[in-house]
């Protein structure tokens, strides 16, 4: 599972923040989760099983006899211990967590594990849709593992204009300098692709060069605004040079 390891690393960042404030057993469950996301590479039997303790720890403090806070921290603390053999638990506790606290403190990292959940089960669309929701939960508290989280799933799921627009609007939140290099890509992928166009349109390169020079600028800039546009053009081109160069067939 390709987004599984990204979760685990994720654990360190999202289970363990806040520790101060986190009741002392609870604090012990957000501990926990920790050292297992530290040793998940090295021994992965280990570490889910003690993913699962923790998951039955954190769940027991969501029962209605706790205070609000408590139950809350439950409920997010479960789903962070989110791993092959308790996806479906965690998704459970992450559904319950949304219902129960639309506007909670953790809305938006949960569902930044439901984006996770998702690209594991292969269904993008949910995993943007997920993503969405945790930019408009987090809005400017993202820490900068949680923005290069959400550029990536953005970028696996095809769709690079939210990335660069999410980069865009991350820069008045001081972005990372990961996220400041992603930027910089996009905008010269954008003007070299529309600088090539420009001489495709006037005739300053045509046929086979044309051609091949647009097919080596989108390997470098498929992510490019106008990329859709330079790909037509390529197919275009590559038909007429068939039609001007393949001799008609016997009739």
């Amino acid at each position: 599972m390709k987004f599984l390891r990204i979760s685990l690393a994720l654990v360190i960042v999202l289970a363990f923040a806040a520790a101060a404030s986190a009741a002392p057993s609870l604090l012990s469950v957000q501990k926990n989760i920790y050292k297992a996301a530290q040793i998940w590479e090295k021994d992965q039997a280990k570490a889910q099983q003690m993913l699962k303790s923790s998951f039955a720890q954190a769940i027991a403090y969501t029962q209605p006899k706790f205070i609000e806070p408590l139950r809350e921290k439950g409920f997010y603390l479960a789903v962070s211990c989110y791993s092959p053999e308790l996806q479906n638990e965690t998704m459970l506790a992450a559904d319950t967590y949304l219902k129960s606290f639309p506007k909670g403190r953790y809305a938006g990292k949960v569902n930044l594990f439901k984006a996770i959940a998702a690209f594991d089960n292969n269904d993008k669309d949910g995993a943007v849709a997920a993503i969405d929701k945790a930019r408009n939960a987090m809005r400017k508290s993202l820490s900068y593992p949680e923005q290069t989280m959400i550029m990536d799933g953005y970028i696996s799921a095809g769709h690079h204009r939210s990335a660069e627009e999410f980069i865009e609007g991350q820069k008045i939140s001081k972005p990372s300098s990961r996220l400041t290099k992603d930027l910089r890509k996009f905008h010269r992928g954008n003007r070299k692709v529309e600088s090539l166009l420009n001489k495709v349109r006037a005739g300053e390169i045509s046929g086979l060069y044309a051609v091949d020079a647009m097919e080596k600028e989108l390997q470098g800039s498929y992510f490019a605004k106008k990329a859709p546009e330079m790909a037509l053009n390529v197919i275009q081109l590559k038909d007429r040079q068939k039609l001007a160069f393949n001799p008609v067939g016997d009739r």
